[in-house]
């Protein structure tokens, strides 16, 4: 199993955007963190079935009262806030795309895990799956 820690935020995959004259395009932040996702792997491609998973650690809103502080502490309230779980996925599984795995559809397997922390920051491990033989 390869581990990754990332220091910085997380971020949801943004919508495609279209210009004036229909041109699709991913926005410029999204392209930003798949670009720092891929570059801070450090690890070889895998070529076979993979398991993923992503723990992302959301700081504290300063504005939580003492009591709801120690709750968020202690994972007994999570975060519900955006962006959605779904999306920083997306956008960390494109980032990675090629570069921990050939292709994202290699992904047969995912767990995912929203925890408050003091600071922001995020970790991902893939793994091959190990079949037996029939």
């Amino acid at each position: 199993m390869y581990e990754r820690k990332y220091d910085f935020k997380s971020r949801g995959k943004q919508r495609p955007r279209a210009t004036r004259n229909g041109r699709m395009y991913t926005p410029k932040q999204t392209v930003e963190f798949e670009k720092m996702v891929a570059t801070g792997w450090g690890y070889p491609r895998l070529s076979k079935e993979i398991r993923a998973e992503v723990d992302v650690y959301v700081k504290i809103p300063t504005s939580f009262t003492k009591g709801k502080r120690l709750a968020a502490e202690q994972n007994i309230i999570r975060p519900t806030t955006t962006p959605d779980i779904d999306n920083i996925l997306k956008a960390i599984f494109d980032g990675l795309n090629g570069v921990a795995y050939e292709d994202d559809k290699q992904i047969v397997e995912v767990a995912a895990n929203k925890y408050y922390s003091d600071r922001n920051y995020f970790v991902v491990r893939v793994e091959e799956l190990k079949r037996e033989k029939a």
